[in-house]
């Protein structure tokens, strides 16, 4: 029996004297170019810093380019490019771990849009593949389990699927990707969150590189699983870290409680006592939801061996992205401490004794800063006041989706490169919506119903092709199925779902809703998203293109 409690705090909490980021200081920052036709965030990009011959190197992979690029830190110039393979895969990467010029390790998620059967790869400085690893495994996506996956007549996935892996998570350090020749990860099947939810379902696993054999394990579920109760799909996703001794950390965005996981002999330990006094618990949801709701979460759980504790990064609030909350354990996972930090602090990486970060100011450059922190002792009553004040503008229930004064605000990619790239769309006159699994549910399921009545003629354009793109970042593809069966859509070819974080690099929108583009003799006369108030207007303009 699980016992929920609201979003309440206790204003006669009595705090003990702990740990604060006091003052940072930065110790140097390098200023690097960034190579051509680069989206690049502060998200999605992977980092490695070696030292080879007295010189110092930095690794870096930028989404969604199939390359590794090199830079020297000292010339602060780039040295080389290093193919990613699959060759068109660099989108599905999710960890790459720099060995030596002859063992370079890469880690994809699965998508249609690059090969299933090769999740895990070793590869050479040229890119030359020296091996793959497939996860063949009744549970996973590949060619085996489903034969048909490249035909048209592919429908779906069965809900028990695995169609994307994550593999351990590293922040803060690459040392123990490849541990004891077992290559870690957890699993994301489609439905976390719902009722149907299969709870023998395993959650982590790891690949073992002696066997050739994926091996799953059966002592780890989901932490405080209730069928009564629900937080957003995202929210389940298992963040998995490797320990200071070496174990496997297991977290979730829901609560403060860490399972590690003892490989050597399977044996499982709960820790409950990180948490921060000043976030209670987090309230569910009585209903299943995909809503991308304005509440608080967690992040994974990182150890920081330049200061001996582990941190944990928490958002408090979606409207408040500039900030993170960051808590501190020691090493028996008992809580020290937290602070509020601006993103332009929060580490990527640790090299040496200090943090290494790396933002991105323009669209040709990007500053790696190496800083370290400074403590003293906490005081809880001007931190209180501001997570009080965040936490007052939540409001978990309501979609409160409005329209910004200016919502066509961010730089972006050539949508029609991204279209034919990454889905063979290359008609020169054509329509597409695209639905936003973080819009506004509401909208998304008015557009979908309407495409649903009018299948039919939509999908039997001639002239101008109509395509529907389902955008989950990453969650599964079976959301998407799920999506079209509840909604009376039916599969066809031009029906395309993008599971990788690939579309953020081409979507210059701050309002995730239905986007209608609306394409001639390959340009694009109309790109616009549609807010709740103007959904008519969609499928008004939608119709004039083709009258």
């Amino acid at each position: 029996m699980f016992l929920w409690t609201s979003c309440t705090t206790n204003n006669n909490k009595t705090y003990r004297k702990n740990l604060t980021v006091s003052g940072i200081v930065v110790d140097r920052t390098v200023k690097l170019p960034l190579p051509k036709k680069t989206f690049p965030s502060d998200r999605h990009n992977w980092f490695q810093i070696l030292k080879k011959d007295n010189e110092e190197f930095l690794i870096a992979y930028f989404y969604p380019r199939p390359y590794l690029y090199v830079f020297n830190l000292n010339t602060r110039k780039q040295t080389d490019k290093i193919p990613i393979c699959p060759k068109k895969g660099g989108e599905g990467l999710l960890n790459f771990y720099y060995v030596n010029d002859d063992s370079i390790w890469i880690m994809n998620g699965n998508g249609p849009r690059y090969n299933y059967d090769s999740s895990l790869c070793v590869i050479n400085r040229k890119g030359i593949i020296k091996h793959i690893y497939p996860f063949y495994h009744p549970y996973f996506v590949t060619t085996q389990t489903y034969p048909y996956l490249y035909n048209d007549t592919f429908t779906g996935f069965d809900e028990t699927a695995f169609d994307t892996i994550l593999f351990v998570f590293t922040r803060l350090s690459r040392k123990h990707l490849v541990t004891n020749n077992k290559v870690f990860f957890a699993t994301m099947a489609g439905n976390y969150g719902r009722k149907k939810y299969p709870k023998h379902l395993p959650i982590v696993g790891c690949y073992d590189l002696k066997k050739d054999t994926v091996v799953l394990n059966k002592n780890v579920f989901f932490y405080g699983f209730s069928d009564t109760l629900f937080y957003p799909e995202s929210f389940y996703y298992p963040s998995i870290t490797m320990s200071h001794r070496h174990t496997l950390l297991i977290s979730y965005g829901y609560t403060h409680a860490v399972t590690e996981l003892f490989t050597n002999k399977d044996s499982v330990v709960i820790h409950k006592r990180f948490q921060s006094p000043l976030i209670d618990t987090i309230k569910p949801f009585l209903h299943p939801t995909s809503d991308q709701s304005d509440l608080p979460i967690y992040y994974g759980l990182y150890y920081a061996s330049n200061i001996y504790k582990y941190i944990r990064f928490v958002r408090l609030s979606s409207k408040r992205k500039e900030i993170r909350f960051m808590l501190f354990a020691d090493t028996n996972f008992n809580y020290l401490g937290e602070a509020v930090l601006d993103n332009e602090y929060i580490p990527d990486y640790i090299y040496g004794n200090d943090f290494v970060n790396i933002r991105f100011f323009s669209r040709d450059s990007m500053i790696v800063r190496f800083f370290r922190f400074q403590f003293d002792t906490l005081d809880y009553d001007p931190v209180k006041h501001y997570v009080d004040s965040i936490m007052q503008n939540s409001n978990a229930e309501n979609c409160n989706i409005t329209s910004p004064e200016n919502n066509n605000v961010i730089p972006a990619g050539n949508i029609l490169e991204y279209l034919e790239e990454k889905f063979s769309i290359a008609d020169s006159s054509f329509s597409i919506i695209i639905l936003n699994k973080n819009g506004c549910g509401g909208c998304n399921e008015y557009v979908a119903k309407m495409i649903a009545l009018n299948q039919n003629v939509f999908f039997n354009y001639k002239t101008y092709p109509f395509y529907l793109l389902f955008v989950t970042a990453g969650t599964s593809h079976n959301w998407a199925n799920r999506f079209m069966k509840i909604n009376g859509i039916k599969y066809h070819r031009h029906i395309k779902v993008d599971t990788t974080q690939i579309y953020s690099s081409y979507d210059p929108f701050v309002i995730k809703n239905p986007r209608l583009i609306l394409v001639k003799n390959r340009k694009v006369v109309s790109d616009t998203v549609y807010m709740p108030d103007n959904l008519e207007l969609l499928f008004d303009r939608f119709i004039n293109f083709y009258h």
